[in-house]
């Protein structure tokens, strides 16, 4: 994600994905949240993205996804 110095969406918003699961939406979220923004995701199957939840609270601390 490239650096912007006056972005429409304030850093530290929530931010939506939706099939956060999926490959590239994942990635997308990731980015959002190592740039300084909350993330929310949609899913079609709560079970087979657990793996996101472990990932991003290991990765980057409770309350960032």
């Amino acid at each position: 994600m490239a650096n912007i110095t006056d972005p429409a969406i304030p850093k530290g918003s929530t931010v939506l994905v939706t099939g956060v699961n999926g490959f590239i939406a994942s990635h997308v979220a990731d980015q959002f949240v190592q740039h300084g923004y909350k993330v929310r995701g949609t899913v079609r199957n709560p079970e087979k993205s657990a793996w996101l939840n472990a990932y991003f609270d290991k990765t980057y601390g409770k309350g960032h996804f």
